[in-house]
């Protein structure tokens, strides 16, 4: 009896669909951009930093909803759902 091959290749992993989740940082009080924002997914494999102006975009691999975190030292770091690419993300941060 002939059984099928079950073993899987780094080429099929990475062959899988990746999405960007894409938004801006913004103080909750001031409406103005945050920069240098860590942004994160929950297992700290998929990350960027947001830029000056507070925009962010990251790439992941992980099936959707992915759970995102957005941090940075002076404000209260915030956890986002995110469930679908299409919306832009605008994340208001509270200061400490």
């Amino acid at each position: 009896m002939t059984f099928p091959s079950l073993a899987f290749t780094a080429f099929d992993f990475y062959m899988s669909e990746s999405f960007i989740v894409e938004g801006k940082v913004k103080d909750a009080v001031s409406d103005k951009a945050i920069g240098n924002v860590h942004v994160y997914t929950v297992a700290g494999e998929e990350e960027t930093f947001c830029g000056r102006e507070g925009s962010f975009r990251l790439k992941t691999w992980k099936g959707l909803p992915v759970t995102v975190i957005i941090e940075h030292p002076d404000y209260c770091s915030k956890k986002i759902i995110v469930e679908d690419t299409v919306s832009k993300w605008v994340v208001q941060l509270q200061h400490k």
